[in-house]
């Protein structure tokens, strides 16, 4: 009662790769195929100060717009690289924290220490794209005199706090 399923990739660039399983019966007949995009994992800072949370608004090729959005960024910049760390957890856990620590800076112009952020959900993307979104929660935190420091290309205005009621209504309208 063995069953062979077969996964292959058939795509594979930087930052995704496309695999295709194809899943056969009991008998060996082809019963799907179901392909599926990857994608290494993102992190996202959910910042607060009392009632308040900080987001950025960033200007999004994808939407030819500005979009409100909370911090956040790649953890590795190529597929190779993840691949590289996902039988370390050690490893792949420091490079997930280094990213926060990485984003914030960037983005929104603090510095935070590893012992000042918790992670508070992993959300795992749909079932035809896999891609790991680590949020964590800041609390704590030091503003840097030189704010943001934006990589090449990047368009994101200065953060702005919002009030916790005002960011679920633009939760519920889509405006994040």
């Amino acid at each position: 009662m063995t069953r062979k399923d077969e996964r292959k990739i058939i795509f594979k660039g930087d930052l995704f790769e496309l695999t295709s399983t194809i899943f056969y019966s009991e008998d060996k007949k082809k019963i799907r195929i179901f392909e599926k995009a990857h994608r290494p994992p993102g992190v996202r800072m959910l910042i607060t100060k009392s009632d308040l949370i900080m987001l950025s608004r960033e200007f999004r090729d994808e939407l030819n717009d500005w979009d409100y959005r909370l911090p956040g960024g790649k953890v590795f910049d190529d597929f190779k690289s993840y691949n590289e760390k996902l039988n370390n957890v050690d490893e792949l856990q420091k490079d997930i924290q280094e990213a926060v620590v990485r984003e914030t800076r960037e983005e929104v112009g603090l510095d935070v220490q590893l012992n000042d952020m918790e992670l508070i959900h992993k959300s795992v993307s749909g079932s035809s794209v896999r891609w790991d979104l680590l949020y964590f929660h800041i609390q704590k935190f030091v503003v840097r005199e030189k704010g943001q420091e934006l990589e090449e290309g990047e368009r994101i205005d200065k953060p702005v706090w919002l009030h916790s009621k005002e960011v679920l209504e633009m939760c519920l309208s889509g405006k994040i």
